[in-house]
């Protein structure tokens, strides 16, 4: 009877292949390849729809209108964007965009039927051609949406200088490192994080569904080449801007003496009632917006745009918290990022024999964006009054703490079914053991199969 084989090629086999999915994580990680396939983009479906459709950073100034002029991450979508424009550790930091949907206001920014028009404009223009005076009655409409942006600043521990920790980051701390008894900062490859200074491009769209949706037509044969529909300007409604929540304090207070933390920044942003710059949809920002066949006999002006694309402008800066450990050195930089919310207000003048459909149900604002990615460190500091073993670790101690209290969820089941249901464990650990036998089983039969048609010489 012939000896059976040790598995140690099949361990070879999974330890290489642990190797290169390892391999290929790093690499999408740091953008050296695509994460993600170039994926089709679907807009929203009313008749009236906001995208997002550029971003402007710099200097110098450099405008961004896809997911292959990034670093990591790169996601690009009608409503979503998050991206890095360098280095994903340090330098400026990843910021994330959104945008909502759009609600139909009155002047009072109280939401209305889209039947309802906030008011109407009538004017009348000598028509030479004719000899008469044509006389136009047009409804105003008026549609609001949100717009976030915000900073996602990224850490990472990067060795140590002569026993003092070294870290990159895309925040607003100065420095690499910082011992407050040997000098001061280190700054050795100048991997520290830079501001954010630029906008986003937000395209308003509208497009009717095909036919017309009327609620008053002139005839039966009414259709949408008498209709017709533009922007006729773009202002700030509100502007809503400050920290991130989370659970760290505000950088720069009595409990961190400077330059152990770095103050938040927020400027450039536009002030309520400004108005918003607006761009024509011609190629520059994007994918363009369909076309729409209007009739151009009643629009007051062939200049006013049915797609416009609005730019909101900001200059963003993460601030930092940072800990100290026993030798007076910074051992842990904890982001403190920063955002602003737009209520942007749009005015749109339209014929009035048809409706543009939104969203009935409009979106209330948006919450504030908030980050609790440490809430087992909270907890269990507060539980253990302020005892903190895992302080070691520095930016990987949220982390840490996650993996204690998973692990004190799984030792409190355990006693439980213990206590109350003995006799589930050993089904358990049973289970675990005849599926390891199998897989040991399964790789044995691989092993003898491709022995036996490698020997098969006679």
């Amino acid at each position: 009877m012939p000896k059976r084989k040790k598995h140690s090629d099949s361990v070879k086999f999974a330890a290489v292949g642990i190797g290169i999915l390892f391999l290929v994580a790093v690499l999408v990680m740091t953008g050296m390849i695509p994460g993600l396939p170039r994926l089709s983009i679907v807009v929203p479906g009313w008749e009236i729809y906001t995208q997002i459709s550029a971003i402007s950073n710099g200097p110098p100034a450099t405008l961004y209108t896809s997911a292959d002029q990034f670093t990591f991450p790169r996601e690009v979508g009608a409503s979503n964007w998050k991206f890095d424009v360098d280095n994903y550790t340090y330098g400026v930091p990843t910021i994330a965009v959104s945008v909502t949907g759009i609600s139909h206001i009155d002047f009072s920014g109280n939401v209305i039927p889209v039947t309802t028009p906030a008011g109407s404009v009538t004017y009348s223009r000598w028509n030479s051609g004719t000899g008469l005076y044509e006389t136009w009655y047009l409804d105003q409409h008026i549609y609001a949406y949100y717009l976030t942006i915000r900073t996602i600043a990224d850490v990472a521990p990067n060795g140590s200088y002569w026993g003092v920790p070294m870290f990159t980051h895309e925040t607003l701390w100065p420095y690499e490192g910082y011992t407050q008894t040997g000098g001061g900062g280190i700054n050795n490859n100048n991997f520290i994080g830079q501001k954010f200074q630029g906008g986003v491009y937000v395209k308003f769209v509208i497009d009717p569904w095909t036919g017309v949706s009327s609620h008053d037509p002139p005839n039966a044969s009414y259709v949408l080449d008498h209709c017709w529909a533009g922007v006729m300007e773009t202002r700030v409604l509100e502007k809503e801007q400050r920290r991130v929540d989370n659970e760290y304090p505000a950088p720069g207070g009595m409990h961190q003496p400077p330059p152990s933390a770095a103050d938040v920044y927020i400027a450039g942003a536009l002030e309520r009632n400004n108005g918003v710059n607006m761009y024509e949809d011609d190629g520059t920002f994007g994918t363009l917006a369909p076309e729409v066949p209007w009739d151009l006999s009643i629009t007051p002006d062939i200049r006013i745009k049915s797609t416009v694309v609005q730019y909101l402008p900001i200059q963003l800066g993460a601030g930092a918290y940072n800990t100290f450990d026993g030798y007076l050195n910074v051992n842990g930089v904890y982001p403190c990022d920063v955002a602003v919310i737009y209520t942007v207000r749009v005015d749109v003048l339209q014929a009035h024999e048809f409706v543009l459909n939104t969203n009935p149900n409009p979106p209330p604002k948006p919450d504030w964006p908030s980050d609790y990615f440490s809430w087992a460190e909270s907890f269990w500091t507060g539980v253990l009054a302020g005892l903190d073993p895992f302080r070691m670790f520095g930016p990987l101690e949220p982390f840490v703490w996650f993996l204690f209290t998973i692990g004190v969820i799984l030792l409190i089941i355990f006693v439980l079914l213990a206590v109350f249901a003995p006799w589930v464990l050993p089904r358990i650990f049973g289970g675990v053991k005849k599926l390891s036998s199998t897989l040991k089983d399964v790789g044995k039969d691989v092993k003898d199969v491709r022995g036996h048609k490698g020997g098969g010489k006679g």
